[in-house]
């Protein structure tokens, strides 16, 4: 089942991917928990020094309540955020909604974007059915240079899968149609690519 929703809203195509790994959420769920249990009773722990003038440290309430706030922030995250793909006129950009993590955004200029295709990346192997394959969506630009615009296992939760491809390719698609791309072959579309190294056959950058 496809985890994407699209939305085309005042000349913008939105696509809305949901991020649906109960297995990972429940984990980082607790891990985060605990952080944020732990370095708050430290934090707590710091300002009753402080205050009783017992040789508390300010530097470690500091330490201890960022490491609280990071940890339920990135919890928080888990629970709340999309991954949210927009496309208009000017740029092309992916983000996560409504708690963003900077790291993940993504922004590429329309004029700089020449095509749109989708990588496969070998990820290992199975015993049953051979190499684990999953699916990035990339952007060739104008002047050779390639960016992944967006790991749609990633975004997902999927990791592989049937159904990653698909996703994948609806994505390309509807980039390529709000930007009026002509689809063509890309060398690097649908080869492989080991998870680590680098594309075979050109260069990228992420």
């Amino acid at each position: 089942m496809s985890q994407i929703e699209s939305e085309t809203s005042n000349n913008e195509l939105r696509l809305f991917v949901r991020w649906e790994n109960r297995l990972i959420r429940n984990i980082g769920s607790l891990v985060g928990a605990f952080f944020v249990l732990v370095f708050g009773r430290a934090a707590a722990g710091h300002i009753e020094l402080i205050t009783t003038v017992e040789g508390g440290s300010w530097f470690g309430f500091v330490v201890c309540f960022a490491v609280v706030i990071l940890a339920g922030y990135v919890t928080l995250s888990l629970w709340m955020n999309r991954t949210i793909v927009k496309v208009n006129d000017l740029i092309a950009s992916v983000s996560l909604n409504p708690l963003p993590l900077p790291w993940f955004s993504k922004r590429v200029l329309r004029q700089d974007i020449e095509q749109v295709y989708v990588q496969e990346v070998r990820n290992g192997s199975d015993a049953s059915s051979g190499w684990v394959m999953s699916y990035e969506v990339w952007m060739l630009s104008r002047d050779g240079s390639r960016t992944r615009f967006l790991d749609v296992g990633r975004a997902t939760g999927q990791r592989w899968g049937d159904q990653t491809k698909v996703d994948a390719n609806f994505i390309e698609r509807s980039i390529e149609e709000r930007l009026n791309i002509v689809d063509v072959p890309v060398e690097q579309e649908l080869v492989e690519r080991f998870h680590g190294g680098g594309a075979t056959g050109g260069s990228g950058s992420e």
